[in-house]
């Protein structure tokens, strides 16, 4: 028997780019896209009648703010959530922002190479996709079902205050 397929969902203002991920994503029949957003407002209001295994949020479309999105997602519907955006070795306040609200993980615009859905890459990105939506995560107060994880601490070394 077949595991189900796992469900995801994008949230990215370049729907042509959106769409694009979600070929390459669905390259791997243990992937399926059920829902594109343009907008954190718009994944918001739209996710509520869904149930995914995973959500990917462009880094650009999170925009100022999104750190309390990824929060409010994380509180009321916890899911792993992947940011995708920066480059390869970039770090910026927005990607830490999203980071330390919940999202588990970034890969880098760079590093996914939507015109080679066959390629060894491609096959090992999709593998970390369905990785990570595979997770299911515990909720901050004890409660059942899924959760947030509790936020990281910030890394000090000895000696530090």
């Amino acid at each position: 028997m077949a595991a189900r397929p796992r469900q995801i969902v994008l949230c990215d203002r370049s729907a042509s780019r959106a769409r694009a991920l979600a070929r390459f994503l669905e390259h791997d029949s243990g992937v399926d896209v059920m829902g594109i957003f343009s907008s954190l407002g718009e994944l918001l209001a739209g996710i509520e009648g869904l149930e995914p295994d995973l959500i990917a949020i462009d880094l650009e479309t999170i925009g100022a703010g999104g750190g309390s999105a990824i929060e409010q997602i994380m509180r009321e519907r916890p899911v792993p959530i992947l940011v995708l955006g920066a480059r390869a070795g970039e770090t910026s306040e927005r990607l830490s922002e999203a980071l330390a609200a919940g999202a588990l993980e970034a890969i880098p615009w760079d590093r996914l190479r939507l015109d080679e859905p066959q390629g060894v890459w491609a096959t090992a990105l999709r593998s970390r996709v369905k990785r990570l939506a595979s997770l299911r995560l515990k909720r901050r107060d004890g409660g059942e079902g899924q959760g947030a994880p509790a936020p990281p601490r910030a890394w000090r070394r000895p000696g530090m205050t």
